[in-house]
């Protein structure tokens, strides 16, 4: 078994942190990392690797260390010692065959297989960059090999010839260099006696962000056959204490505060060209926070032993090309206060979390990028635009017309480009031009023919523009007039345009009355709409229509002039006079309470759709649901959507006291907005309507009204909108009699009534806007 790995290439790997008495000199790498979802910053000691004792360099990407444990590139490795690696997309596994032996590897997976046998790994296998990064001890002890790790040379060594030694990793912890001591026992044949007792402690205090307390003890005995023995006793003990804390991004100083610290301020940048750094202030010392990966979108932090003390819960960031908004909640963990703050991402970026010496502060600041080069290559009909920096960068992409332009803007940057790159050999742009727009704004343009389609997307540290030939015509988008325009060549009735509005399903469709695939053609068009991305038009049943893909709840009209039809793009509220958003509570694999058999979701889902039911016979308000099935849409969407194009929203949820079955009756919870008016509708007339309704319709026990207490303030539907917002506690399934009346669906019927009757008598006496 140990023949498949003769030829097994060395690799490079790195140390996750500096080490402060090994091998100071060896070399620094220094690169950015892509993997689950988020740039990481990789800064590292070079480690070399030796194959049955040579030091072997490797040219591709190097490997990296990840968990302490090193990976490396599948194919770059394996297939040069003669090995066949695959890769199967569909089920993200990679195989490696050798001779007879197949081991495979799934990403994100710590469970390898061996020849169809189960074996375990400390890694799992990963893409990083791109590439299929493999842990090389799993691997290499798969085939046969065996590998050492020696700290004072920080080599890790492959070789045929050992004993695999079970006390060795390549594991460098952040703050230790420990020496490994082997176990031996031997016999030998002396006449004398001797006894050696060593002792070697060695106490190293660190203030860093881990903690980590290794004893390693190893007891050498021999023992000769004859009357003498020879015993060695070593005992080699490593202690080190550190101040803070990481686990899962947990920084802990492990001081508990007598009293809580309120958590300020926020500061922003001053423009999108300025210092991107963002600043949250507290009162007094952060003594725990964690940076909670959740996903791409944001960053994530929770401040311990802290209250909420912000202006302002969801402030809208426009002066950051990286965060669009900074929002803030308070919840608690264990008893603990913590205050959220996060930071919302307009794409993947790589930042830098800090904690100010005083610790009252946590910086969160990004890197100034510098475009170093520029691309263009063709194949056919589409050409190929490549933008590369020196770290992630974002792209404010918009379109010019007269001519045709594609304009790419990256803020916070600064431009190695010459100031045109040739157009000559490509098919669908006519000219490439860059230049600094402003002190820290690098423009890229790109001309481009009239029915040319674009996408632009970030890859790594670089953008890629694709243009390629379209099959549409005769259609163009008008910025300033927010419609698609269509040339009148054959015409049409509009009122005989059909409209179906699919939103939850993020969709919009616009029917013609015709097959006019020889007037527009077919085929996906970008459009420069903040919310609607794109519209693809296409014949269903001999129709053409076209579909718009939506990030936002629209409304669509269709008008014309001599010369063109116009597919007009519009907020609801600039088509109806009053919006209701009605929301079911929970949903999904949230269920929210339950009691006495009953689960919240599903009453309210079943109310919910009653009462929208009853409102498409109104043309006095238009009504938008946030689910109509048991999905599950993040309460910060339904806050956002509310926020965006309704007037109100109204949440029907049901309440418990579990295990108290006592409390039973409604309940309607609000906060006061700031931007209330006199005379103009508020939540609090929503509440004080709907509370009157809902207790006469079901005969429930009138709780009253709750509101501005730290309970309503802390929840998002309530907390994040500024248009008049409730939550209607409709009863408590806690409560046999109240979950009795509930589980009678003629009563889901009442409570529908009382939220159409409501919504009714709130049109006809209040003004919305």
């Amino acid at each position: 078994m140990y023949k498949n790995c003769k030829r097994l290439l060395a690799v490079t790997m790195f140390c996750s942190m500096l080490l402060s008495n090994i091998n100071v000199y060896a070399a620094m790498v220094n690169m950015n990392l892509y993997y689950d979802g988020k740039m990481h910053r990789y800064h590292a000691e070079e480690v070399t690797i030796e194959i049955n004792g040579e030091n072997m360099p490797i040219e591709d990407m190097p490997p990296i260390i990840l968990d302490d444990r090193t990976l490396v590139p599948a194919r770059a490795v394996f297939e040069t010692m003669g090995a066949e690696v695959a890769w199967n997309a569909d089920t993200k596994e990679v195989y490696v065959r050798k001779e007879s032996d197949v081991v495979v590897l799934k990403i994100d997976n710590k469970t390898g297989m061996k020849n169809g046998v189960d074996f375990a790994m400390d890694v799992p296998a990963k893409i990083v960059n791109d590439r299929t990064m493999i842990p090389v001890r799993a691997v290499s002890e798969a085939l046969g090999c065996v590998v050492g790790w020696d700290a004072k040379t920080r080599v890790i060594s492959i070789d045929e010839q050992q004993e695999i030694d079970t006390d060795v990793e390549d594991n460098d912890s952040d703050n230790d260099d420990n020496e490994e001591i082997e176990k031996d026992t031997n016999t030998n044949t002396n006449t004398n006696t001797n006894t050696n007792t060593n002792t070697n402690t060695n106490t190293n205090t660190n203030t860093n962000t881990n903690t980590n307390t290794n004893t390693n003890t190893n007891t050498n005995t021999n023992t000769n056959t004859n009357t003498n023995t020879n015993t060695n006793t070593n005992t080699n003990t490593n202690t080190n204490t550190n101040t803070n804390t990481n686990t899962n991004g947990v920084v802990n100083s492990g001081v508990v505060p007598t009293e809580n610290s309120k958590v300020t301020s926020v500061i922003i940048p001053e423009n999108e060209n300025s210092q991107q750094i963002f600043t949250i202030n507290t009162s007094s010392n952060i003594e725990k926070y964690q940076n909670l990966y959740v996903d791409d979108t944001r960053i994530v932090l929770d401040i311990y032993y802290a209250e909420k003390n912000l202006k302002s819960d969801n402030m809208t960031v426009k002066t950051s090309p990286f965060v669009s908004a900074v929002r803030s909640a308070q919840h608690d963990v264990d008893g603990v206060a913590v205050t959220r703050v996060v930071l919302d991402l307009k794409a993947p970026v790589k930042y830098h979390l800090t904690q100010s010496q005083d610790k009252k502060s946590l910086i969160v600041s990004f890197q100034e990028s510098v475009v170093q080069s520029m691309t263009a290559t063709n194949s056919d009909t589409t050409d190929t635009i490549q933008i590369q920096a020196n770290a992630p960068v974002v792209a404010n992409v918009s379109t010019l017309s007269s001519p045709n332009r594609v304009v790419i803007d990256i803020p916070y940057a600064t431009s190695n480009l010459e100031p045109n790159l040739s157009a000559q050999g490509l098919s669908q742009v006519l000219a490439i031009r860059s230049s600094m727009y402003e002190e820290k704004t690098v423009r890229v343009v790109l001309e481009i023919k009239d029915t040319a389609e674009y996408e632009v997307i970030q890859s790594g540290n670089g953008i890629i523009v694709t243009v390629k030939k379209s099959t549409l015509e005769n259609i163009s988008y008008d910025a300033s007039k927010k419609a698609l325009v269509l040339q009148k060549v054959n015409t049409f009735d509009i009122n005989s345009v059909i409209h179906t509005d699919n939103y939850l399903k993020n969709q919009y469709k616009v029917t013609l009355p015709g097959d006019f695939t020889n007037v527009y053609g077919y085929g996906t068009m970008k459009l420069p709409y903040e919310g609607i991305p794109s519209v693809t038009v296409e014949n269903i049943g001999g129709k053409t229509t076209f579909s718009f893909l939506e990030n936002k709840i629209r409304a669509y009209t269709v008008t014309e002039d001599s010369n063109y039809y116009y597919i007009n793009i519009k907020n609801p509220k600039e088509v109806y006079d009053k919006v209701v958003l009605l929301d079911a509570g929970h949903g999904g694999n949230d269920p929210g309470t339950s009691g006495n058999g009953l689960n919240e979701k599903d009453m309210t889902l079943s109310i919910v759709n009653r009462a929208y039911a009853l409102l498409q016979n109104t043309n006095k308000v238009k009504v938008y649901l946030t689910r109509n099935d048991d999905s599950r849409p993040e309460n910060r969407y339904r806050a956002n959507t509310a926020n965006d194009m309704a007037d109100i929203l109204i949440s029907i949820h049901m309440n418990s006291a579990s295990p108290n079955p006592s409390p039973n009756g409604t309940e309607v919870l609000f906060v006061t907005h700031s931007n209330d008016v006199q005379g103009r509708l508020t939540s609090q007339i929503v509440a004080t309507t709907l509370l009157q309704r809902t207790v006469n319709a079901l005969s429930t026990n009138n709780r009253g009204l709750k509101y501005d207490t730290q309970h309503q303030k802390n929840l998002i539907l309530l907390n994040s909108t500024v248009v008049p917002s409730v939550i209607v506690e409709t009863l408590f399934l806690s409560n046999p009699g109240d979950a009795l009346k509930i589980s009678n669906t003629a009563n889901h019927d009442k409570m529908a009534q009382a939220i159409y009757d409501s919504i009714i008598e709130l049109a006809d006496k209040y003004t919305w806007r």
